[in-house]
């Protein structure tokens, strides 16, 4: 399949999720619940079933490198955000909130829910293999940060016990199954236990797009009355100059030099050099000390310049780094 229908597919559920909001069929609060029933028991299953049994799932220093270099692609966002800081008048970023929010915008991408029905459409080899169980350890690296460099930075008055947000059930979820893999005790499970266990898994990436889909337009139906379009187009286009262009040349540019003997990591890096803002600063600025609105701003108009953008980056990545796939 190629890019543009590849990725076609994927925001007509994105749109779905807008007009199930619309009509009345999901409100904030089923929303908040089948978010917590996604990252606490779907998405799990998913990871998990996703790694365990994989046949050759890397070296364990590859293991090893692959969330370091997640946590990498994280803070070189936030410092190059720190640097645009320096340049931007105070009056756009008028708080430690908004300060805050800028940063993790910036620096945070959708690491999961697009990019990887993205590589099992465009590489159907991928789906049972290490390449996306690769993808899963990757992200792995970046959902750690979130949880930790980017809840400290949001949540202002966080104690000591901070880091503890990493452990969650996704990063259990995926450290267990790289366990079970590397020892050989995931050929202990019995066929028909982790059958259930991928079924269960399989609900998640159309329920996370419906979600994004929906949280947008119920943040949209939340701030309607504060919406200022030319406040739009501004933060669009500051936290997209970063995270829609300079920031995919650097991943790419970096994977040129430095990856271009790994088949593997130059597909995960093309596809995650395309994406757009994650969508947890708007859930961080909801519950902390966020500036919601920018967050939203940023959150939305990168997703809809995405309809553009990624394609014409995943052209550009998958041609400079030799992955070879069509257009159109």
């Amino acid at each position: 399949m190629t890019i543009v229908s590849a990725e076609v597919a994927l925001f007509l559920i994105i749109l779905l999720g807008v007009w199930i909001r619309y009509s009345g069929y999901l409100d904030g609060v089923v929303e908040g619940r089948i978010f917590k029933l996604i990252v606490h028991y779907i998405w799990p299953c998913f990871v998990f079933s996703k790694i365990a049994m994989v046949s050759e799932l890397g070296s364990a220093g590859k293991i090893l490198f692959l969330p370091l270099l997640g946590i990498g692609s994280v803070l070189v966002g936030l410092s190059l955000g720190w640097l645009l800081l320096k340049v931007l008048p105070k009056r756009w970023l008028p708080s430690d909130g908004s300060i805050a929010t800028f940063l993790v915008c910036v620096a945070f991408y959708n690491y999961g829910f697009l990019p990887i029905p993205l590589m099992e459409t465009l590489f159907p080899e991928a789906g049972g293999s290490s390449q996306l169980s690769q993808l899963l350890i990757f992200g792995f690296g970046v959902e750690l940060t979130a949880w930790t460099v980017g809840y400290s930075l949001m949540n202002r008055n966080c104690n000591k016990h901070w880091w503890q947000k990493g452990i969650n059930p996704p990063s259990v979820a995926i450290v267990l199954a790289v366990l079970c893999n590397t020892s050989g005790v995931s050929q202990w499970i019995p066929q028909g236990l982790f059958d259930g266990v991928t079924k269960i898994g399989t609900l998640g990436i159309p329920l996370a797009l419906l979600l994004i889909g929906s949280t947008i337009y119920g943040i949209f139906e939340e701030t309607r009355n504060a919406f200022c379009w030319k406040e739009f187009f501004r933060v669009t286009a500051i936290v997209a100059s970063l995270r829609i262009v300079v920031l995919p040349l650097l991943f790419l540019g970096y994977t040129y030099c430095f990856l271009a003997e790994d088949t593997t990591l130059k597909m995960i890096l093309a596809l995650e050099a395309a994406m757009p803002c994650a969508m947890f600063p708007i859930l961080f600025s909801r519950h902390f000390d966020g500036d919601v609105q920018f967050a939203f701003y940023a959150v939305s108009g990168t997703t809809l310049l995405s309809v553009i953008t990624t394609p014409l980056w995943l052209v550009i990545g998958f041609t400079w780094l030799g992955l070879g796939l069509s257009f159109g």
